[in-house]
């Protein structure tokens, strides 16, 4: 016998949950499949530092004013309308979540984009701290919700397989205990991660030797979306990039040396160098485009953060969450010292000359040439060998304003939603534009709920 509902929804962190307790709100009958056996389960969301932003702009402000920001920020190959779209549901969403998912928010800095950080916040120190965090709350408080409306989550579900069905809806597969059952949606929505943990996909799109980077996320998003993009017929973004760290490479051995301290902002005052000692961070404007250049370039070389003793004593212990001065010392990360800078590299692998021609440069330049970029000149010299860490991907399905999928031949597919990490066209392209995991997840995840309900009662 088939089971059968309105809304399936393929995915239980923040996005999938959004979406399912967003159309269990308008009425639709939603199972959310979950394949972590948890009660609670392994997820991005779940693990994340809970900082709600917009491309580090203000959630908060009022949605004409947040539209203008993020549309002046916005590069020419990331969607102008689906970001306008995620602008003026911005406020409203953070209300929801206070509303309907009890989140809690403090103001975690002086930024303004620092407003809206989910609380409890996690504690300054290293390793995996998230069991009744921020996002952790919010998970739990969603499936609340979702479950006061009649919606089900179902953990231990695994969807392998999806195709539209004869006189509407879709058939869904899903494994459960060794056996594969079979669903009816009448909508589905797609909300399962990314697939920053498909080495195949991440090699062909990312990094070419994958194992040469850290998997800094959950370890659970697949790539199943894209997957069922090639066997449906499905359009995909090409904007491929990830969000992301530089993290010490020691942290590919060592699970204290992650998710934190990372070393970006180590790297953006000093120099991130090959070891050819080429520059390989000059002109990149944040610590999120250079782990991908590093993540790119891996398969050929090794990298390294180089900074002097005043960046390692001014900017070391305030860097983000957990401050690298003293936790990468403190944690035996790996690292070269020494007054004698050439010392150091010869220890690390670098080439001397390429070395002393890239600090030659960067001390000969103006301060106003440098930017937030520090001339390296007192030492200890720190040298602190670095591989980019992958949290999440930012290309995927292709979505319209409504969250809607497209097929190859850009004409929406009925009732098929995409939202989250799943969903491309909103973050990374050729500038490495950085929108926010999050806040991403939670307003496509309503906007696709929404939209599945209002499919269905078309339909009826």
């Amino acid at each position: 016998m088939m089971n059968a509902c309105d809304v399936i929804v393929v995915g239980g962190g923040l996005a999938g949950l959004s979406a399912g307790a967003s159309a269990a709100e308008h009425g639709a009958a939603v199972v959310v499949f979950e394949q972590g056996e948890e009660q609670l389960y392994p997820c991005n969301s779940r693990y994340a530092g809970g900082m709600m932003h917009l491309a580090f702009v203000d959630m908060g402000l009022a949605p004409e004013e947040l539209a203008a920001r993020l549309l002046a920020k916005r590069p020419e190959d990331i969607d102008e309308a689906l970001l306008a779209t995620v602008a003026h549901r911005s406020r409203e969403t953070l209300d929801w979540l206070v509303d309907k998912a009890d989140a809690r928010f403090i103001k975690a800095g002086a930024e303004p984009w620092q407003r809206w950080c989910l609380a409890p916040i996690r504690p300054r120190r290293s390793g995996l701290a998230w069991t009744g965090r921020g996002p952790d709350r919010v998970l739990r408080g969603l499936e609340r919700h979702l479950q006061s409306r009649n919606g089900r989550l179902l953990r231990g579900r695994r969807v392998c397989g999806l195709r539209p069905k004869v006189g509407g809806g879709f058939e869904v597969d899903v494994e459960c205990g060794g056996e594969t059952m079979l669903w009816h949606g009448r909508s589905v929505i797609l909300a399962d991660g990314g697939f920053q943990n498909s080495s195949g996909l991440v090699g062909a799109t990312l990094a070419p030797e994958p194992e040469r980077t850290l998997r800094r996320n959950a370890g659970t998003a697949n790539g199943l979306s894209m997957q069922l993009a090639e066997t449906l017929g499905l359009r995909t973004s090409a904007l491929h990039r990830f969000y992301g760290h530089i993290v010490s490479a020691g942290a590919l051995g060592d699970a204290r040396l992650w998710p934190w301290p990372t070393l970006d902002e180590l790297a953006m005052a000093g120099m991130l160098l090959d070891e050819t000692g080429r520059d390989v961070g000059e002109g990149l404007a944040s610590g999120v485009a250079m782990a991908n250049r590093v993540a790119a370039g891996a398969g050929r070389n090794r990298f390294f953060v180089v900074i002097d003793d005043r960046i390692w004593r001014d900017i070391g212990p305030h860097t983000r969450v957990v401050p690298c001065n003293p936790f990468l010392a403190t944690l035996n990360a790996p690292a070269h010292r020494s007054r004698d800078l050439l010392v150091a590299a010869a220890e690390a692998g670098i080439d001397p000359a390429g070395l002393s021609q890239s600090i030659m440069a960067r001390n000969q330049k103006s301060p106003a040439e440098r930017g937030t970029r520090r001339p390296l000149y007192e030492p200890p010299f720190h040298i602190l060998p670095a591989i980019a860490g992958i949290t999440y991907t930012m290309s995927g399905v292709e979505i319209g304003t409504d969250c809607t999928v497209f097929d190859n031949a850009h004409h929406p597919v009925p009732g098929l939603y995409a939202a989250g990490a799943t969903a491309g066209g909103l973050e990374g392209g050729a500038e490495t534009f950085y929108l926010g995991g999050l806040a991403k997840a939670a307003i496509l995840g309503r906007i696709a709920g929404s939209a599945a309900c209002r499919f269905i009662n078309r339909v009826l």
